[in-house]
């Protein structure tokens, strides 16, 4: 299929050089806030200004007139979104009224019309999988995020490729569906330690779970790197400083948020994107949190 900006129109109303920034959260340290350094950092080189819109628990409710206002107020000359609640009745509105839109990391599925930014998400466990079963694991525990999330499916994915691949069985038992918050990778991980067959390793789909998994690791007296290894996912800076040392999947979410807002302004000015889905490639970061398997 071929992408042009075609479907954006040409002159709605004089441009006003502001972005709307659309997440469900903001934690500076966090996979949002990264990316959102990036969105910043470009827009003020750029001469855009942002608005940002952070998303809270009453805003999950599905109400089309609220975010209908949000694209129709005249002020805007184009939306980035960033996994926010109700993707998909944000993205339809643009497309409806012929608004600039960019997504980054899918919240639900590739959207044809809709350019995206993302990673090797999938790639991304298959290379840790491959380095845990390398150290001799087998029995390799995993913890998602919401599986409503595009990335988080694409990792579950990464994950069931790569057990056929090292010829290990699928358990269902070893997979639970995390919220992407520390407190519920240390749910699950009491869960997965709890079992008669406990895994010798988990991944966790984002390190602010996977820094979960080793506080139940540390409850349960389990030395990290030796008796059990823990893999993380952004690769935040907290993982190199955390003790021990997450091993993570690096991703380069500042920037990915660059491009995403030069995607954007390039829809704005009427120039199409070099690429519609820019995908950057992921890098596993090796440390202490994975070792070995004691035999």
């Amino acid at each position: 299929m071929t992408h042009t900006n075609a479907l954006y129109g040409k002159s709605r109303r004089r441009a006003s050089r502001t972005i709307s920034l659309v997440v469900p959260g903001l934690h500076t340290a966090d996979y949002v806030g990264l990316v959102v350094q990036g969105v910043f950092k470009s827009s003020q080189s750029l001469d855009y200004a942002i608005n940002l819109h952070v998303q809270t628990a009453a805003l999950q409710t599905h109400n089309v007139n609220h975010f209908r206002s949000l694209i129709t107020n005249g002020m805007i000359d184009g939306f980035l979104l960033i996994v926010p609640y109700y993707f998909e009745v944000f993205t339809q509105l643009c497309l409806e009224y012929q608004i600039p839109c960019v997504a980054v990391d899918d919240a639900a599925v590739i959207h044809e019309q809709i350019p995206l930014v993302s990673c090797t998400d999938r790639q991304g466990i298959v290379d840790a999988m491959h380095h845990l079963a390398a150290l001799g694991h087998q029995r390799i525990g995993f913890i998602s995020g919401f599986m409503h999330v595009y990335s988080t499916r694409q990792r579950l994915q990464g994950y069931r490729e790569a057990l056929q691949t090292l010829g290990l069985p699928y358990d269902p038992t070893l997979v639970c569906e995390g919220d992407w918050g520390r407190k519920s990778g240390y749910t699950q991980a009491r869960q997965l330690l709890s079992l008669e067959a406990a895994p010798t390793a988990i991944i966790a789909c984002n390190d602010i779970m996977a820094f979960g998994v080793l506080d139940a690791i540390k409850e349960a007296a389990l030395t990290v790197g030796s008796e059990i290894s823990v893999v993380g996912f952004d690769d935040i800076p907290e993982a190199s400083t955390h003790i021990p040392p997450l091993t993570s999947v690096r991703q380069p979410m500042e920037t990915m948020g660059q491009a995403a807002v030069e995607m954007l302004i390039d829809l704005i000015e009427g120039r199409t994107p070099t690429q519609f889905h820019h995908r950057f490639q992921t890098e596993l970061i090796v440390r202490q949190s994975t070792g070995p398997l004691k035999p």
